[in-house]
């Protein structure tokens, strides 16, 4: 006589998925909000290690070339109109220009998601690598946009990239809320 054999569950029960579905749901809604934060920080920290690259290049070349060395902003699509005044042109582009006879040593386009407003219209670093102090503030686009419509957003500090007088570059985060005015 055969005994009859229980056959082994194939598959899972409506409640199991459900139960799984609604973990994964949840997982999803805070990974894609912190993920959100990481990307902004990310690009962020893009800009402004570009920025100071550039910043201790142009010091370097006015070192070595024994010539002023100004970052300023440009239009990247006219080079020949050289810098464009206002302090807050700097989103558009930026180029390094030896002052004394325009030639453009490297130019870097704007970007769409940061926003960056100096205290300065250009910085120039002389011969003997001391340069104008000033700063450039790193902002986030949607901040101005989650501030406005009050809704909550991961809104990331700005950071700001500080010149001194002896045309050494360093970066300071700032403090308060997470918008900077000086950026909007």
């Amino acid at each position: 006589m055969q005994i009859p054999t229980r056959h082994r569950q194939q598959g899972v029960t409506l409640i199991e998925l459900l139960v799984t579905m609604s973990i994964l749901v949840i997982l999803l809604t805070v990974g894609v909000g912190g993920m959100t934060t990481v990307v902004k920080r990310n690009t962020r920290a893009t800009e402004v290690n570009t920025m100071i690259g550039h910043l201790n290049f142009a010091r370097a070349q006015a070192v070595m070339r024994a010539a002023d060395i100004v970052v300023c902003p440009v239009d990247t699509t006219d080079l020949d109109a050289g810098c464009q005044g206002g302090t807050s042109a700097w989103v558009e582009g930026y180029a390094i220009i030896q002052a004394d006879d325009g030639e453009v040593l490297r130019v870097e386009a704007g970007s769409r998601s940061i926003t960056m407003k100096s205290t300065l219209t250009e910085f120039r670093f002389r011969d003997d690598g001391t340069g104008s102090p000033g700063n450039i503030t790193f902002c986030d686009v949607d901040d101005d946009a989650a501030n406005n419509s009050n809704r909550s957003s991961s809104v990331v500090q700005p950071l700001v990239v500080v010149i001194s007088g002896m045309g050494r570059v360093r970066v300071s985060e700032k403090t308060g809320s997470g918008n900077d005015p000086n950026c909007s």
